[in-house]
């Protein structure tokens, strides 16, 4: 773990050069390996086994939903937990699927673009010491999530393929005469019987232990580049509050010298600001449905994920580290967008402390058009839903409620 931490560390020498920093070299091969990487766009060319991997490992996972509803159609004699468990792989494949389809359009790709040609704050054109502080801190705070990520990466997709495997040892299906059925990490429509047989039990888990690593890698590393993006856009907001800073002055009347260079610094504000509204409206293309469909899984299939995760001790161990992510990236995604909205607003409580008495009747009305561009309240929109903390707090209640429900009625089935 040290080697690694020591591999991707951050260099401070290379802040203004964002594709050279290990971690986002890392994070190249990653994405690459994974068909989130739009080589063509970024790199100028096409890697052939990337694309081949990517379209093989996404058609398995467009195709695994109808495996997993024949299977739930066909077995009657599923237990509730069980059955539990199945909807919760139904469920995940479906928002997955979502990713898949997002990721092939070229909204993405611009994404991906212009985060590394303009959002990131390395491009900002007028860097001081100040912006240079904000760089510095809006890096390591990536670099704290990526960590974070990568620890998640590692433990999900072993707890959560291997755990059956304790499950069976413990219980003795894997002795030579055991007339148990073998416990699966996932449950699909198979020519073949993997609940009995041993040779195709263990061919089954080691092609979910490579799907497990899939899954996990295509919704986390896409996940966690939405956090990098609103959190250098937060950066930028910050930037551009110590830029008001300039603007400020007691005198009651200025030079011809420092009225034009006021002229010109709100110029780069409103432009820099623009700027900003452009980027908050390609993230809202980009992952408004994918936030969408994070509500509606965290909205019907959460409380699903609570019922076989409260199933002890088994259930706890393979899906701990899911039910972490899950609730990470509801609570998560919800509080960045409202960090964002609030970084809006303090950006226009800060336009409106601007001392504008000496201004000039050009700069008045220039300061004028800046607080207009700033004064409309912003939140992200996805789709049709609102991304905040309020929204969070009701699917968090609802969540509950039908939890308490689902364990209510499973105990009455067992």
């Amino acid at each position: 773990m040290s080697f690694l931490l020591q591999k991707i560390k951050l260099d401070p020498n290379l802040m203004m050069q964002p594709r050279q920093q290990e971690m986002h070299k890392t994070l190249r091969q990653i994405m690459l390996a994974f068909g989130l990487w739009p080589a063509e766009a970024m790199d100028g060319k096409e890697w052939k086994w990337s694309k081949m991997h990517a379209v093989l490992l996404h058609g398995l996972f467009s195709f695994l939903p109808i495996l997993d509803v024949i299977y739930l159609y066909n077995d009657q004699t599923a237990t509730f937990n069980k059955t539990c468990q199945m909807y919760t792989n139904v469920a995940l494949n479906l928002i997955l699927i979502i990713r898949v389809l997002i990721v092939r359009t070229e909204t993405y790709k611009q994404l991906v673009l212009k985060f590394y040609k303009e959002v990131h704050l390395s491009n900002y054109c007028f860097h001081t010491d100040t912006t240079m502080k904000i760089l510095h801190k809006t890096e390591r705070k990536c670099y704290t999530l990526f960590l974070f990520v990568m620890t998640l990466l590692t433990l999900g997709p072993i707890f959560y393929s291997f755990t059956p495997a304790l499950s069976n040892f413990l219980n003795g299906a894997f002795k030579e005469n055991s007339t148990m059925e073998l416990e699966s990490p996932v449950y699909i429509a198979l020519p073949f019987d993997y609940r009995r047989n041993l040779k195709n039990w263990c061919s089954l888990v080691g092609f979910y232990a490579y799907l497990a690593v899939g899954f996990s890698y295509l919704t986390l590393i896409f996940d966690m580049f939405m956090f990098f993006y609103v959190i250098h856009l937060m950066s930028h907001l910050e930037v551009l509050v110590a830029e008001l800073s300039v603007l400020s002055s007691d005198k009651l009347k200025l030079t011809r010298e420092e009225d034009d260079a006021m002229f010109d610094e709100m110029k780069k504000i409103i432009n820099h600001h623009i700027s900003v509204l452009n980027a908050l409206h390609l993230l809202e293309l980009v992952f408004g449905p994918v936030m969408l469909g994070n509500y509606a899984y965290d909205s019907v299939a959460c409380c699903i994920l609570l019922v076989v995760l409260f199933d002890w001790p088994m259930g706890f161990i393979a899906f701990a580290v899911l039910a972490v992510v899950v609730f990470f990236q509801l609570i998560g995604e919800s509080y960045a967008m409202e960090q964002l909205s609030t970084s809006m607003d303090g950006l226009h409580r800060a336009v409106c402390n601007v001392s504008w008495t000496g201004m000039s009747k050009r700069n008045k009305q220039t300061y004028y058009l800046l607080v207009l561009c700033t004064q409309k309240p912003y939140v992200f929109n996805a789709v049709f839903v609102f991304v905040n903390l309020h929204n969070m707090a009701a699917i968090l209640k609802s969540i509950t409620s039908y939890f308490i429900w689902l364990k209510t009625m499973g105990s009455h089935n067992n």
